[in-house]
């Protein structure tokens, strides 16, 4: 047992040089529920789980300072914005809308609109973006990888890929899933499908200049190209 303890504490001392709190905290807790501890170790085990409880609370965020960083929507926001999914938004429509006002990045105000979606929020918001105004109630949008138009798309590009080359399929749904989040709060019909799954091959075959591959995709799977339109691609931070 003194061979053990020995070997664990170790094992503690390295993850805490390391910074690694959560996982010191879970081996902590698990050896904590083991029948039997020795006295000694099992004070300091309690200690420590104590210590690092009250360490955890002090790095938590409150709402307010959750609210602010998604606002400065830079790199940091996207960290808030795991934050705000644990909160409960539904009495809190006051300061969603004020996120919504703060010119977001579009996939930050994009991913906002996911979670309040997720949370099935019935209070109407409104978003600007590129001077539209567009006003939405969260719990009657799809999220994106329900709508009836990705659905087709997947569908679509598993069929076309997933036996001859799965790997481009996989940067394809990628792709696709990046355009389905960025659309929010609209979303893809199914006669959209198609057209939908075609400019997502497209833009990853131009995104590897290689388009003698695309040429030959458009005439095997039948692609009418004058209908595709631009993916824009997940937006980059330092263009804000």
């Amino acid at each position: 047992m003194a061979d053990y303890y020995s070997q664990f504490w170790l094992k503690i001392d390295e993850l805490m040089k390391e910074e690694k709190t959560d996982e010191v905290l879970k081996l902590v807790n698990e050896e904590l529920s083991m029948p039997y501890i020795p006295m000694a170790d099992e004070d300091r085990l309690r200690e420590l789980a104590k210590s690092l409880r009250k360490e955890q609370v002090r790095k938590t965020p409150s709402f307010d300072e959750i609210v602010a960083s998604i606002k400065k929507s830079d790199l940091g926001s996207l960290a808030a914005l795991d934050q705000l999914r644990k909160s409960n938004l539904r009495m809190l429509n006051t300061e969603i809308q004020e996120m919504f006002d703060a010119s977001l990045h579009p996939l930050i105000s994009s991913l906002l609109i996911q979670i309040c979606i997720e949370q099935q929020l019935t209070d109407t918001f409104v978003l600007n973006r590129d001077g539209q105004r567009m006003e939405f109630i969260p719990m009657y949008l799809p999220l994106p990888w329900e709508s009836d138009g990705y659905v087709a798309a997947h569908h679509l590009l598993r069929d076309w890929l997933e036996n001859d080359n799965p790997s481009l399929l996989k940067m394809c749904v990628d792709v696709l899933d990046g355009e389905a989040t960025l659309a929010l709060p609209m979303s893809f019909s199914e006669e959209e499908g198609a057209i939908l799954a075609g400019s997502v091959l497209k833009f990853v075959y131009m995104a590897l200049n290689d388009v003698n591959e695309w040429r030959k995709a458009v005439i095997k799977f039948k692609i009418e190209e004058p209908q595709l339109f631009e993916i824009s691609g997940l937006p980059e931070f330092s263009t804000l």
